[in-house]
């Protein structure tokens, strides 16, 4: 940030919050330097959509830590969400993924803490519903496919056929079958 003296200083400070709180501390003061609530979007994104490029499977890289000058909060951002919808993932990654390991404190602390958990759980149930129904996704998916269908055929430069194209289509629309199929075999989800 350009307009603060030491803008370190925030996400230092949030992260002494996180590792360093009591569980009961942690509740009342996390929350004035995080926002946990758009942090257990981030997450639960993240853990549903399989994205192997993240904090969530990576922990260190590839996700901003955005100061939020109107509230005083970091608040976590997707980036470089190109390793998402990894089919690879589908059933090896549990709603909890990475929770119980201290190396993944957003998982970690806030999980642990039962009002967040719940209202993780409410957020993926959210996704499950909105994002990965599949009439609506199916529809999405299509219209992008159309919208580049010509472009992808036409391309001198590509690294892939179009066949691999067709075919990723079908992975994309298959990956979100499965892994909605298996995150509502667990219990806590389905509640």
């Amino acid at each position: 940030s350009s307009t603060k003296i030491n803008p370190w200083d925030d996400l230092v400070h949030t992260c002494d919050v996180l590792n360093n709180s009591t569980p009961a501390g942690l509740d009342t003061l996390l929350p004035t330097v995080l926002d946990v609530d758009r942090t257990l979007w981030f997450l639960a994104s993240e853990i549903l959509f399989c994205d192997d490029d993240s904090y969530v499977y990576k922990g260190k890289m590839d996700y901003y830590a955005y100061y939020e000058i109107e509230t005083g909060r970091i608040t976590p951002q997707e980036y470089d969400g190109n390793s998402a919808f990894e089919s690879s993932l589908v059933t090896s990654w549990s709603p909890f993924y990475h929770e119980t390991n201290a190396n993944y404190p957003l998982l970690n602390k806030i999980l642990a803490r039962p009002e967040w958990r719940q209202r993780y759980l409410a957020h993926m149930r959210t996704l499950l519903e909105q994002d990965f129904d599949t009439a609506s996704a199916y529809q999405i998916i299509d219209e992008y496919k159309n919208m580049i269908d010509t472009m992808v055929q036409n391309d001198s430069k590509k690294i892939y056929t179009y066949a691999n194209f067709i075919t990723g289509v079908q992975e994309v629309k298959d990956f979100m079958v499965d892994r909605k199929n298996y995150i509502l075999t667990n219990s806590e989800v389905t509640q």
